[in-house]
């Protein structure tokens, strides 16, 4: 596939809606689309317009698009669309929130008369990661009124709404064996059917209008008319200017309501709202912009789905949320600290600082789901042979692909950072804390100069993987002395660190996988094997920094060592966005999800540091515990 085939543009709503599509407007993905509504927000997304044919007539002659040239994606995407040499139009696509809906309007570039523009919607009305196929059950009839078309294809599924500016025209019609390489070579069914009820067709005696919505998703909201529809763009787009840069707008697209609250959807487009994926990304997509009430909101919106500590590690598109990962409430706690440590809150410092006493509570005295507890070396142990509690939760057949029970490094570093903030507020862990510094380093300090990735009884796993970065980066302290804290990370940057991310595994060790592609149990295999998380970039640079002091120096030599490449990647596969993962192998080609939440939110957190690093004094707490319990 060419470059305007593989790069991706998303626009969302707020709710966890989105449209998306390649440059050229070809559809190689069965997410491609420019309608898919939540229903259930946010989650429970369903494909209800997945593309438009846009035709020119000029004096009776028919014109089909010949070239996309992709134009603008900073603020709505807009495309140069070519019919021949002397005719083009101008595309612009936006989503608005509220009534949630799908945009298109059209200028004419060209000196004709007589130009009518004919734009026939194509639709499937299924779950977004199903596909549909010709059956004799569609509904190709409509219901019209002034400006607005209604179709109700399938029974239970919401109507469709089409706001308009010109006239329609019913003529049913199929598209059969739509076909979309992504999914092919991702191991999926690959081959659709789609549907068109008919067409609008608009003259330019004023810009043409159409506009697409879910009836059951905006039934509360009245219907707008075209210069209501106008109107809400030109307000959409004035409140993406005052988020300010392109990469704040970007981050934006993935918080979206849920219920009263907020949440952050993890990524783009077959991602729900992950525990773990939101207190990670909030640190940098809200926090680190001092946007204190979205902070709270989300905040808040997790909080008090807290069951015996745990939070959950995603909320399914129906049904309870499940609580099985023992990192999310530890994330939690590192957030709410952030955000309690903003210059300016009004609220929610009594419940946070409460569930953060609940999460320490149940970890550290009580003990909680999936054998979840304190041991009496002060660390933290979780979870058997047959569980996948942390963000490394790849398995094939049931059988963990890494396995994470037992003391995982990452856990630990995160939990000790619980103990020294719970220690802010209730004196009682700051003993808890000591122990466990102490026990961290005997237990996992390798030789080598590197910390090892597990350790379960008596048993050590000293695979080099970036778990033990956050002893160092990523967290409010290095949980580790400055000196070893120096020789991790010149051993994960030898050994781990690429352009695109941090390997999940060094090349040396025999399991090592440098490619993630093919079947899903093969891509799944590699997931936490060697292939490259650009998320993991932010605690290392974090990292690199502390270890320098945040000189003026390191900060100028980080820009241009690891800022620099990782921003090369907004432009690379999701436009303005960073990937999930990339191949551990160069050229480390993106990978995965195309719009990931927190692999922008740790540049856009990293960046902030840049400009206002913390108090290094406050970072190193492993040599303030020592002379502490020196005496």
């Amino acid at each position: 596939m060419s470059d305007s085939e593989t790069r991706e543009w998303l626009e969302t709503d707020g709710a966890g809606g989105y449209a998306m599509g390649t440059e050229s407007l070809i559809c190689t993905r069965k997410y491609h689309g420019l309608l898919i509504a939540a229903r259930n927000p946010p989650v429970d997304r369903l494909m209800l317009i997945s593309r438009v044919d846009v035709t020119l007539v000029v004096d009776s002659q028919r014109y089909s698009v010949r070239s996309v040239e992709l134009v603008s994606s900073d603020i709505g995407v807009a495309w140069i669309l070519t019919f021949n040499n002397d005719l083009t139009m101008r595309q612009e696509l936006l989503m608005c929130p509220e009534p949630r809906m799908s945009t298109l309007q059209y200028t004419i570039l060209s000196k004709h008369a007589n130009i009518t523009l004919e734009v026939r919607p194509w639709m499937t009305c299924r779950d977004h990661h199903a596909l549909h196929f010709r059956n004799p059950h569609f509904d190709f009839t409509h219901e019209e009124s002034d400006e607005l078309v209604c179709w109700s294809p399938y029974p239970g599924i919401p109507n469709v709404r089409a706001i308009h500016s010109g006239a329609y025209v019913s003529d049913p019609s199929w598209m059969e064996g739509v076909r979309y390489p992504e999914e092919r070579d991702r191991g999926y069914e690959f081959i659709e059917d789609l549907a068109s009820p008919g067409y609008f067709r608009f003259d330019m005696d004023t810009p043409p209008l159409l506009a697409f919505s879910a009836e059951a998703f905006t039934q509360t909201i009245p219907i707008p008319k075209v210069d209501r529809v106008r109107a809400l763009i030109r307000s959409e787009q004035k409140r993406r200017r005052h988020l300010g840069s392109a990469l704040d707008r970007a981050g934006d697209q993935f918080i979206v309501g849920r219920n009263r609250g907020k949440s952050i959807i993890a990524g783009y487009p077959w991602f729900n709202d992950w525990g773990r994926d939101t207190m990670i990304a909030l640190r940098g997509l809200t926090i680190a912009r001092n946007r204190s009430r979205t902070s709270y909101e989300i905040l808040m919106t997790w909080a008090e789905a807290i069951s015996d500590g745990m939070l959950p590690n995603r909320f399914p598109n129906r049904g309870d949320a499940q609580h099985n990962s023992v990192d999310a409430p530890l994330w939690f706690v590192v957030a709410a600290y952030d955000y309690l440590n903003l210059p300016e809150i009004s609220r929610g410092r009594l419940e946070l600082v409460n569930a953060i006493g609940d999460v320490l509570h149940h970890f550290g005295e009580r003990g909680t789901r999936f054998g979840i507890r304190m041991e009496s070396d002060g660390l933290l142990t979780a979870g058997d042979e047959h569980t996948q509690l942390t963000w490394m939760d790849a398995n094939i057949d049931g059988v963990p692909v890494t396995p994470r029970h037992g003391k995982p490094v990452g856990i630990q570093a995160q939990w000790i950072n619980a103990l020294w903030i719970g220690a802010q507020f209730e004196p009682k862990w700051e003993t808890y804390l000591y122990i466990a510094l102490e026990s961290f380093t005997n237990r996992f300090w390798m030789d080598a100069g590197y910390l090892a990735d597990r350790v379960h009884g008596e048993s050590v796993d000293s695979l080099l993987r970036p778990n033990q970065i956050f002893a160092v980066g990523g967290l409010p302290c290095a949980v580790v002395s400055k000196d070893k804290a120096k020789q991790v990370v010149d051993t994960v940057e030898r050994n781990l660190w690429t352009p695109r991310g941090l390997r999940t595994l060094s090349p040396d060790a025999p399991q090592y996988r440098g490619h993630y592609s093919g079947s899903h149990s093969n891509r799944d295999g590699a997931y936490h094997q060697g292939t490259a998380w650009p998320w993991l970039l932010g605690p290392f640079v974090e990292a690199w920094l502390r270890v320098r002091d945040y000189s003026e120096g390191a900060k100028v030599e980080a820009k241009s060592r690891f800022i620099r490449p990782w921003e090369a990647q907004l432009s690379e596969a999701g436009i303005g966005h960073v990937s999930e993962i990339a191949d551990g192998d160069a050229p480390h080609s993106a990978r995965g999800c195309p719009f990931q939440a927190w692999s922008i939110s740790e540049l856009i957190r990293v960046k902030a540091l840049l400009e206002t690093p913390p108090p290094v004094d406050t970072i190193w707490i492993a040599e303030r515990a020592r002379v502490s319990s020196n005496g």
